[in-house]
């Protein structure tokens, strides 16, 4: 069964209660329902992970290189689809997680960059992201959408694989 790994940064263990102005009343727990729900329907398996800590998402996503992209003899019947990321404020400030997820890259694993609010539309400091580069696909400012469509383009992918 192929995965999806869907991965959340720092604050967003607290949506829904953390300014619904900017970022709606769902809950985090409320968008993985959805976004396992969906991928449910397509037999993708989903492998969520959310951490305040920059090095934690950076384990993760090493641990899950090593699993899913180390052996080509392993990947036969285990297959990274895609990862979807809202890396919140590591967006941008953090190299070491774009170096995290630029191994991913180098496999041709999709990675599509997440933002609930409009990060253009906001402080200055936050029209950088040092994950866009590498991204198959920003998505910013649609709310809780933003992750559906990025799930939507990693299955239009699969389908093309």
């Amino acid at each position: 069964m192929n995965t999806i790994l869907v991965i959340n940064g720092p604050n967003l263990g607290i949506l829904g209660k953390r300014q619904p102005h900017l970022y709606g009343t769902k809950t985090l727990a409320n968008i993985l329902d959805e976004i396992k729900s969906i991928a449910k329907e397509k037999k993708i398996k989903v492998d969520d992970f959310q951490h305040n800590v920059e090095g934690e998402i950076i384990n993760f996503l090493n641990e899950k290189y090593i699993e899913y992209c180390s052996s080509k003899k392993e990947k036969i019947n285990k297959r990274l689809a895609g990862i979807i990321i809202n890396p919140a404020g590591y967006t941008h400030t953090s190299i070491a997680l774009r170096d995290s997820l630029e191994v991913f890259r180098q496999e041709n694993i999709p990675i599509f960059e997440v933002h609930l609010s409009n990060i253009f539309a906001r402080e200055e400091f936050r029209h950088k992201s040092y994950i866009s580069p590498i991204a198959n696909g920003v998505v910013s400012g649609l709310g809780s959408y933003g992750y559906i469509a990025a799930l939507h383009k990693i299955f239009e992918l699969e389908e093309n694989v």
